[in-house]
C-alpha cells in the first residue's frame, strides 16, 4: 500500500520530499527494532515519487501521518499512568478516522527494552535501556522525535521542539501536594511539568479538575480526555470470586484498598477507620510508603489485572479516601466490577465518580468512620450503591478517549 501524499492543486517536490523521508524512517524503525516490514509500510522511493509525475502522486489516497510516543514509563506492574499508556495505544489501534478520505495514522513508541514486546501489534517498538526515575527522565529528554507528531503520554517531552508536540498531564500533585513527595522528585518533576508547558503544542488534561490546576498554575488550556475501565473489568462471577478467597486467605468481610501505598492515598486514615469499626483491611497494588497501620491489615503486594475483577468482587467495600486526585481510576474499576465504593471529595473524584458513590469530605476521619460504619451494616444500601456505580460507568470507553485524542492530533498535522 503506497503512503498517499496530502493533495494540492500543483505538485511541489518538498512534500513528496517530506513523505519519502516519513518512509524511511519507519522502515529503518522496523529494522532496527526487528520487526518485518509490513504492508502499511512497504512504499519504495520509487513508488512515492515515481517519474515525478502529479497525475501519479495525486489521488484519493489519503496521507499516511507517524505518531511517536514516549511510553518510557509503561511497566509490567504499574499505576494509572502505566494503565491509561498501554490502553490508549490498543485504542488508538483500534478506532480508525471517522471520514474513510481522513489521513491515516501509524505509531511508534519509545519504550522500555522489558516492554518492547508488550506493545499493541500496530505499534512500532523503539527500545531504549531500562531506566528508573531520574535517568529515565533524561531518556526522554534526548528522544528522537521521529518524523511526524510526537506525543509524551506521562508529561515528558524533549528539551527542543523539532515537531508537534502532545503532552499528557496526569495530575499536579507535585505542585498542589508537595508534602507528600521527597523533595528531589518535587524538584524534578516541576522541570518536567514547566517544559512540557513551554514546548507542548497541546495539552491533554485526564480530567476537568487536572485542567483547572494547569490552567491555575500556567495559564494554558488542556483538552480533557477522560480515562475508562478497562475492557475485561467486569464483575466476576461467583467461582472466580471464591477461588480468590482461597488463594489469597482473604476475610469474609473486609475493606479493600487497591493502588499505589503513598502518602496522599491516605491508607493510614483508611486504616484507622477500619480499625475503629472492627473490619480487616486488605492492601493491594505496590507499596511507597512502609508504615505501621493499626487494626487487622493484609498486604497482599501486586495482584495480576486477571484477578483484580475477583478481587474487587470479594470485598464487603471498597476504600478510596484520598487526599489528592488527578483522577482515580482504581474507584472506577472498582464500580465497572460491582464494586460498593467509598471515597473522599477531594481533586477530580466527585468529578469521575459522578455522584454515584458516597463521599467523605476531605480530611474529616470521624466522616469516613460513620460511613464505612453505616454501609457495613446494610447490605441493601451496599447493593444501591454497587449498583449506582455500574451505571455510572457504563459510558466511559478507551475508544471515546481516543477519539479526543486523534481529534488532537488532526489540528496539528
Amino acid at each position: 500500500m503506497m503512503i498517499g501524499l496530502a493533495t494540492s492543486p500543483t505538485y511541489r517536490w518538498p512534500t513528496c520530499l517530506l513523505a519519502l523521508r516519513e518512509a524511511i524512517v519507519l522502515v529503518s524503525t522496523r529494522v532496527q527494532t526487528g520487526c518485518a516490514a509490513s504492508a502499511t509500510i512497504c512504499a519504495s522511493p520509487d513508488e512515492l515519487c515515481r517519474n515525478s509525475s502529479p497525475a501519479d502522486l495525486l489521488g484519493p489516497s489519503p496521507m499516511t501521518r507517524i505518531v511517536t510516543f514516549n511510553a518510557l514509563a509503561l511497566q509490567a506492574r504499574g499505576s494509572g499512568v502505566q494503565t491509561y499508556i498501554r490502553e490508549l495505544m490498543a485504542a488508538l489501534c483500534l478506532v480508525g478516522p471517522a471520514d474513510p478520505g481522513a489521513d491515516r495514522l501509524q505509531f511508534a513508541a519509545h519504550v522500555q527494552r522489558s516492554e518492547s514486546r508488550s506493545l499493541p501489534d500496530c505499534v512500532v517498538p523503539q527500545a531504549c535501556a531500562d531506566a528508573r526515575g531520574s535517568i529515565r527522565v533524561v531518556q526522554g529528554a534526548l528522544l528522537d522525535q521521529g518524523a511526524g507528531l510526537f506525543h509524551g503520554l506521562n508529561v515528558e517531552l524533549p528539551l527542543r521542539r523539532r515537531r508537534p508536540l502532545v503532552s499528557t498531564i496526569h495530575d499536579l500533585a507535585v505542585l498542589d501536594t508537595p508534602w507528600a513527595f521527597p523533595k528531589w522528585r518535587v524538584a524534578l518533576e516541576t522541570k518536567v511539568l514547566a517544559n512540557a508547558m513551554r514546548n507542548a503544542d497541546e495539552l491533554l488534561a485526564v480530567s476537568d479538575f487536572t485542567a483547572s490546576r494547569i490552567k491555575k498554575h500556567f495559564g494554558r488550556t488542556a483538552t480533557v480526555t477522560r480515562l475508562a475501565p478497562r475492557p475485561a473489568f467486569a464483575p466476576a462471577t461467583a467461582d472466580e470470586v471464591e477461588a480468590i478467597r482461597r488463594r489469597q486467605q482473604l476475610p469474609d468481610r473486609f475493606v479493600l484498598h487497591l493502588g499505589t501505598v503513598e502518602p496522599r492515598k491516605n491508607t493510614s486514615g483508611l486504616a484507622h477507620a477500619c480499625a475503629d469499626v472492627g473490619v480487616p483491611l486488605v492492601l493491594a497494588g505496590s507499596v511507597q510508603l512502609d508504615e505501621s497501620l493499626p487494626g487487622r491489615v493484609s498486604r497482599l503486594g501486586y495482584v495480576p489485572d486477571a484477578d483484580v475483577p475477583a478481587l474487587f468482587g470479594a470485598a464487603t467495600i471498597v476504600g478510596y479516601p484520598s487526599k489528592y486526585e488527578g483522577f482515580g481510576l482504581p474507584p472506577i474499576e472498582a464500580m465497572a466490577c460491582g464494586a460498593a465504593v467509598v471515597a473522599t471529595d477531594v481533586g477530580a473524584l466527585p468529578e469521575v465518580l459522578n455522584g454515584a458513590v458516597p463521599l467523605a469530605p476531605a480530611d474529616d476521619q470521624p466522616a469516613l468512620v460513620a460511613l464505612l460504619g453505616d454501609m457495613l451494616n446494610d447490605d441493601a444500601e451496599r447493593e444501591v450503591i454497587a449498583q449506582a456505580g455500574r451505571r455510572a460507568v457504563a459510558d466511559l470507553h478507551w475508544a471515546t478517549t481516543a477519539e479526543r485524542t486523534i481529534a488532537v492530533y488532526a489540528g496539528l498535522f
